[in-house]
């Protein structure tokens, strides 16, 4: 008995009619069921899905951009601070430390609050920061404007795939967290380029105006096309749930379960899940995969950003295969855990491109000054 009300309770954990499940083209049931609400994401019209995820999709590239946008501007940079190169790079380091831990805030904040009104807020917090640190007069100064610039900055990075998971369902989840992560890295790939032309025709400071100048025109788009996509689909859910139009929408009106409380251990709960492997492993696997893979070459190599497009678009689109396959052979089950064997191609490729990366690089040097010569001082920035 135990068995078949699991069956009847799916892989989503709530009841289901089994004579009205809801399938995809191949047969296999989609996860997670949509309700027969207009306003649930899942029902939205395939072309609002992609406007939402084109404006979650710039905003991070925009944040990644504005993070490193200035790095071709530290030798000047350390001069007008009067301070060394490595305590220069903390300028851009302190935005990525507090992007990285702000994730830990704002997730269960915008999972009780919304995501749209979390959006918003960080929109303008990043704009505002972003003017302050390209006016900032000294280093504690432009310091703090820049961890407070992350601090904020970290929605879009911490946000984003949530978001995706709202509007789609899992078997097509693979194809547009592609696109999102595409943005991430991109931004970080073309910063440095379009810093060292600003830096060259203007100044450092404008490295920083003109992020901001980038990011403004998202603020009205947002305030006027970007609607909440929490959706609580829970069965006692439907006693608080009640209609509302795209307008109350956008205006804030709040579209899941309104008894939800904000906790402490809401703030706690990502460190617990790091206990169990199939969190763990995979966790430890990315960090050092984006590190190595990613930020290396943003700081080495910005001209070759161009090669990380094509695998980003392609490696969500082969996750989605798999899924698929290992389902269809399950009977129609799907296991979160089959998209981890997409990552296998990965245990060969990105080690081996890394060490191809550092061969060139070194190559390079010593073509451009010789064995045995000293690199001119100019050449560090």
């Amino acid at each position: 008995m135990a068995t078949v009300d699991a069956e009847k309770k799916g892989s989503t954990g709530f009841d289901i009619d089994m004579a009205h499940i809801k399938r995809d083209k191949d047969g296999l049931p989609l996860v997670p069921q949509p309700t027969d609400d207009p306003l649930d994401p899942l029902n939205w019209h395939p072309w609002i899905k992609l406007l939402v995820l084109f404006e979650v999709s710039v905003f991070t590239l925009l944040t990644l951009l504005s993070a490193s946008v200035i790095t071709p501007t530290f030798q000047v940079l350390s001069e007008y601070l009067h301070r060394g190169m490595p305590q220069t790079a903390y300028i851009t380091s302190i935005f990525v430390l507090f992007g990285g831990c702000s994730a830990v805030l704002w997730n269960p904040v915008a999972n009780v609050y919304g995501r749209r009104p979390v959006y918003i807020t960080s929109l303008v917090a990043c704009i505002a920061f972003l003017v302050a640190s390209g006016a900032a007069r000294s280093y504690s100064e432009l310091l703090a404007f820049r961890a407070l610039n992350g601090f904020f900055g970290g929605v879009s990075l911490s946000l984003g795939s949530a978001t995706v998971c709202d509007m789609f369902f899992e078997h097509e989840r693979g194809r547009y967290l592609g696109i999102y992560t595409l943005s991430l890295i991109t931004g970080g790939h073309l910063a440095p380029v379009i810093g060292g032309y600003i830096e060259r025709n203007l100044t450092w400071r404008w490295c920083l105006y003109i992020s901001a100048m980038l990011l403004s025109p998202l603020l009205p788009l947002s305030l006027l096309t970007l609607p909440e996509t929490l959706y609580s689909r829970r069965t006692d859910d439907k006693e608080t749930r009640h209609a509302v139009s795209w307008k109350q929408n956008l205006m804030l009106h709040r579209t899941f379960h309104r008894v939800r409380r904000l906790h402490l251990i809401d703030f706690v709960r990502p460190w617990q899940m790091l206990r169990y492997p199939s969190t763990l492993l995979p966790t430890l696997y990315y960090s050092a995969s984006f590190a190595y893979g990613s930020i290396m070459f943003v700081i080495t190599s910005a001209s070759i950003f161009g090669r990380n497009i094509l695998s980003e678009l392609l490696a969500g689109g082969f996750s989605d295969w798999i899924s698929k396959k290992r389902a269809l052979q399950r009977g129609g089950k799907r296991k979160p855990e089959d998209r981890l064997l997409a990552l296998a191609p990965a245990f060969v490729l990105l080690p081996l491109g890394i060490i191809v990366e550092g061969v060139c690089a070194d190559n390079s040097r010593l073509c451009l000054y010789g064995r045995g010569r000293k690199r001119p001082r100019s050449d560090y920035c």
